[in-house]
């Protein structure tokens, strides 16, 4: 892959902590051939070909090292050699397969990257402790309870809840749609446009951050507020089984919440944002000259549940006959496909004015 080792040479180049961000390179050497040279400063081994000797991972690193040190000269800066010797491994199959075990390794997902280089700092800055400790940051993150984060309460939907802050004028491009669709192009999406500061999205999210609790609030409020309320088509589980029954009689949700709760009988993730863009519309203002959000008329958070527990039978009761009308059979049972609806997305907008 020239490519790949082009771009490999020229980190290893230009970079001044290349063996800290490189893998490296792995290699199968016969016994007791290590040997280093001390007066000459070369390190010396064996590999037989025929006995399942040589780099089993870092071939792209080898040839790349090799290009910038034939164009540019020796620059001394290092690598990482992991050696083995032969006799580690049980069999000669064993050595000649220890090269697929190596390549298996699953690499670190995008949020614990994200999370390592401070990417989140902004976020968790403008978060309690309830919400900052219960969403996941980084890969099998636990709660304060020991338990693992589940993928509901992840960095990326933390990232589209808060979405819909951003009103829906404020861009041709980025309009309600596109917010919506966000489920639908899944948590990697939104991973991409925070991971890129400079993009859009990640800038006004940047400058929703404050509103972060809020936000959190309300969903949380939603979830529990339903659980505790009537069965509706929406907030019951839609399997083979589940269809034959009454709503009433059907399965529910057990909802973790960002606040580590669980709410029984809760919306699916999808819906409740959709219900939140409904309760935000046209009261959410961004100022250009001060980059900031701001709620219209000194609006409150308790402005907002009180809003939405006049208001949710209807709205519950809307979103649940749009889906069982819609959902199988113009979106193959997709609630993040049947959010971006203009026609849904009105209709709730219009009860929660």
């Amino acid at each position: 892959d020239f490519k790949k080792v082009e771009k490999l040479a020229q980190a290893y180049t230009s970079a001044n902590c290349f063996s800290a961000e490189n893998g490296g390179i792995y290699a199968i050497v016969e016994n007791g051939s290590v040997f280093y040279d001390t007066n000459n400063s070369i390190l010396e081994f064996v590999c037989d070909t025929s006995q399942g000797h040589g780099h089993n991972d870092g071939g792209h690193t080898l040839a790349a090292v090799q290009k910038s040190c034939k164009e540019d000269g020796y620059n001394g800066k290092p690598v990482t050699l992991f050696l083995a010797e032969e006799d580690i491994f049980p069999s000669l199959d064993a050595r000649r397969s220890a090269a697929e075990a190596w390549n298996s390794r699953t690499p670190q997902k995008k949020q614990s990257e994200i999370n390592v280089k401070g990417g989140f700092d902004l976020f968790k800055g403008h978060l309690s402790k309830k919400y900052l400790q219960n969403i996941e940051w980084k890969q099998n993150q636990l709660d304060p309870n020991g338990k693992t984060i589940p993928k509901e309460c992840s960095a990326a939907e933390f990232f589209t809840l808060l979405s819909v802050v951003i009103p829906e004028t404020y861009s041709d491009k980025y309009d309600v749609p596109w917010l919506m669709g966000l489920h639908h192009a899944g948590p990697s999406n939104m991973l991409k446009y925070i991971d890129n500061s400079n993009q859009a999205p990640a800038t006004y999210l940047s400058q929703a951050a404050n509103h972060s609790n809020t936000i959190l609030d309300l969903a949380c409020h939603i979830q529990h507020s339903t659980a505790a309320g009537k069965a509706y088509f929406i907030n019951r589980k839609r399997g083979p089984r589940d269809l034959k029954k009454s709503v009433t009689d059907r399965a529910t949700y057990n909802i973790r919440a960002f606040d580590g709760t669980t709410a029984k009988g809760g919306l699916p993730k999808e819906i409740v944002l959709l219900i939140m863009r409904g309760l935000l519309h046209n009261k959410v203002i961004y100022d250009e000259n001060t980059n900031k959000f701001s709620f219209v008329s000194n609006v409150q958070l308790d402005d907002l549940k009180e809003l939405w527990d006049s208001k949710k039978d209807k709205v519950l009761k809307l979103i649940s006959k749009f889906a069982e009308d819609n959902l199988a059979t113009e979106y193959k049972n997709r609630p993040q496909s049947m959010i971006k609806s203009n026609t849904l997305l009105r209709k709730v907008c219009n009860i929660l004015a």
